[in-house]
């Protein structure tokens, strides 16, 4: 059954499905971690810690507080990147943070509460504003295995209009895509190209989890639409 419909239930003249593109590793890091907010530790000062999507958060737990004491007690201030340069210079505080799975860490406040606030490594690069990187992902995206589901459901209905809603996640996407989604209305040109949806979808609509604003392809151009605004129920 798919999950929304525009018309009558015998005989709706649009039928929608709905499907996150999700990194589920990341989704599932982040749920895990960031979501909940940050964490009381026995420290002097407050930190900030950067997780990659592979960190250990149960080791995390265990651990990391041990490593912060120890930066406290050499007086550390600022911002230390789990990178070559740690790893030449202090070979057992990489081995352990990079096996932790963590990023960065940074004091940003020395004479603090002992808060420790998570977020997650990004992604980066160049932003498509101008939106080529979309209908490719869309095409691929849509006619790869995993999406069988959605065709399928699509199929068993008579609604002449058959339309895929796309809620796209932190990483669910790769950073072109992502990056385009994400990008201002005013600076964001919409895409050139026509996706080549498979049967039987005849439009698809995108919207980043974190923007405003959305682009739809109808069957014969691309546009514009609000995606979250205080007059939508999010």
């Amino acid at each position: 059954m798919y999950d929304l419909r525009v018309g009558p239930e015998a005989s709706p003249d649009i039928a929608i499905e709905v499907t996150g593109a999700v990194d589920r590793k990341f989704a599932q890091t982040w749920n895990s971690g960031p979501a909940k907010g940050p964490k009381q530790w026995p420290l002097v000062g407050d930190w900030a810690v950067q997780l990659e999507i592979r960190a250990d958060l149960k080791a995390i737990d265990e651990q990391l507080p041990f490593v912060l004491q120890r930066l406290e007690s050499q007086n550390f201030e600022g911002g230390l990147p789990v990178d070559h340069l740690l790893r030449r210079h202090d070979r057992a505080t990489w081995d352990l943070l990079n096996g932790l799975g963590i990023d960065f860490v940074t004091c940003f406040r020395s004479s603090g509460s002992g808060e420790v606030t998570f977020a997650m490594a990004g992604q980066g690069g160049v932003i498509d504003s101008s939106g080529a990187s979309l209908p490719g992902w869309v095409t691929a995206w849509l006619r790869a295995p995993g999406q069988n589901d959605i065709l399928k459901k699509l199929a068993a209905t008579t609604a002449p209009e058959r339309h895929v809603f796309i809620p796209v996640d932190l990483h669910g996407a790769g950073w072109p895509v992502e990056s385009y989604l994400l990008t201002w209305h005013g600076e964001r040109r919409l895409p050139s190209d026509p996706p080549d949806l498979p049967e039987p979808v005849t439009a698809v609509w995108l919207a980043s989890t974190m923007a405003d604003q959305g682009v739809r392809w109808d069957g014969q151009r691309w546009s514009s639409f609000v995606a979250r605004s205080p007059q939508i129920d999010n």
